[in-house]
């Protein structure tokens, strides 16, 4: 069975063998010791794993429905173990995926994080303007990856309850993702339903952000 999560308190990167993780779950990350994090993601072998290292802190205070502040920014819980806690933005846009006809290599469908350190890395970041949102959010704050989006839904009614509590609109409908689907299409998500599917690049739909701390 594939690892749920990994805790590491050593203050110096233990030598792994290269890719001895398979990060193959939205739910998946590494906490190290939070004065060390910059030391584990500047070591070549956990380097790989930067989108998944957080710090080492006590999460069970969270439950899921939770309105939070993080970074400035408003959030709804939508997960939480005990290495991660998940927030889902309390705001929304509207937009395309941009880039029509031009494949990125933004295809992981677990963590958005890989897909924005993919655009950055290409230089397409800036052409992609629901990755753009999302980062101007809030610090540490992204474009989810389609996997995360379906966690989103599996507690649609808690999130949604809190959003209306508090003022904020609902989370009915589809939603994009930053998991891209070939040259001219990218993943779309119903946050109320079962259904996710490719669509075009071009159209408009539901932008929300999130973050994992």
């Amino acid at each position: 069975n594939a690892l749920s999560s990994i805790i590491c308190y050593a203050t110096t990167p233990p030598t792994i063998a290269e890719g001895v993780f398979t990060c193959d779950s939205a739910t998946f990350y590494i906490n190290v010791p939070q004065d060390y994090i910059a030391d584990y993601i500047a070591d070549p072998y956990w380097s790989i794993y930067e989108s998944y290292i957080l710090a080492i802190s006590d999460r069970s205070k969270y439950e899921i429905g939770d309105l939070v502040s993080y970074n400035g920014s408003e959030g709804v819980v939508f997960f939480v173990s005990e290495t991660v806690v998940m927030l889902l933005s309390t705001d929304r846009t509207t937009s395309n995926w941009g880039l029509y006809g031009t494949k990125i290599g933004a295809e992981d469908s677990y963590n958005g994080r890989n897909n924005v350190i993919v655009a950055k890395e290409k230089g397409y970041f800036d052409s992609l303007p629901h990755f753009v949102w999302c980062e101007n959010y809030g610090d540490g704050w992204y474009l989810p990856a389609s996997g995360e989006l379906k966690l989103v839904r599996s507690v649609y009614s808690t999130i949604s309850e809190t959003m209306t509590n508090n003022g904020f609109e609902g989370i009915d409908g589809y939603y994009r993702s930053s998991t891209e689907y070939g040259y001219f299409d990218a993943l779309i998500v119903s946050l109320t339903s079962e259904s996710t599917g490719s669509v075009s690049k071009n159209d408009i739909y539901n932008v929300r952000a999130i973050t994992a701390f």
